[in-house]
C-alpha cells in the first residue's frame, strides 16, 4: 500500500479505555445509572467524536439541552481528565517503531475523532506529528476526509488502506 489511513485510539496508542473511563467519570455526578448509559452507548459508538456524544448523552440521557458555551464546558472538563492520560498510555505494539521508520516510504494520514487541537499536542507531544502527510481530528467525519482525500488522488484509491477499530472506522475504509 502506498497510502495508509490511520485511526489514534486503539491503533498507535493503547488509549480507548482511557475515553470510556473519562466519560464514566464525567457522568458519575449524575448517579450509576446515567454513567453506565454514556459508557454504554461509547463503547458501541467508539471513532464517533466527543462534540456529538455529550451533547446526545445530555439530551437523551438527562433531557437537557445545552447550550454552545455548556457544550464547551463539558469538551474542556472531558479534555483535562483525558490529554495526559492518552499521551502517557502505552502504545500498540509496534505502532511507534512503524511510524518512525516508515520502510516503505508510504504515505500516512491519521484521522481520529480527538479534536484537532488536542490530537495535534498529543502527537507533538509523542514526536509523531511529522510522520503523518496529514492529521484530520474533530469535528471532521472519518468517511468524508477519506472520500475527498481518495477523489483528490484517485491513483491512490486500490493502493490504499484503513487501519482502525472501531465501526466508523469500517464504514471509512469501505
Amino acid at each position: 500500500y502506498e497510502l495508509i489511513f490511520f485511526d489514534f485510539d486503539g491503533v498507535i496508542k493503547d488509549s480507548n479505555n482511557i475515553k470510556t473511563e473519562a466519560f464514566r467519570k464525567l457522568f458519575d455526578k449524575y448517579g450509576k445509572s446515567i454513567s453506565s448509559k454514556v459508557v454504554e452507548h461509547h463503547k458501541q459508538n467508539t471513532g464517533i467524536s466527543r462534540f456529538e456524544k455529550i451533547p446526545y448523552y445530555y439530551e437523551n440521557f438527562l433531557n437537557t439541552k445545552l447550550d454552545s458555551g455548556q457544550i464547551k464546558k463539558v469538551n474542556k472538563e472531558f479534555s483535562n481528565i483525558v490529554m495526559n492520560d492518552v499521551i502517557n498510555s502505552k502504545w500498540i505494539k509496534y505502532s511507534y517503531e512503524f511510524l518512525l521508520n516508515n520502510s516503505f516510504n508510504q504515505e500516512f494520514i491519521l484521522i481520529t475523532g480527538t479534536p484537532q487541537d488536542e490530537i495535534n499536542y498529543i502527537c507533538r507531544s509523542l514526536k509523531i506529528n511529522n510522520c503523518f502527510k496529514e492529521i484530520y481530528g474533530s469535528p471532521i467525519q472519518k468517511d468524508k476526509v477519506v472520500e475527498k482525500y481518495l477523489s483528490d488522488k484517485p491513483n491512490l484509491k486500490k493502493h490504499s488502506i484503513y487501519i482502525g477499530d472501531s465501526f466508523v472506522d469500517y464504514t471509512a475504509a469501505i
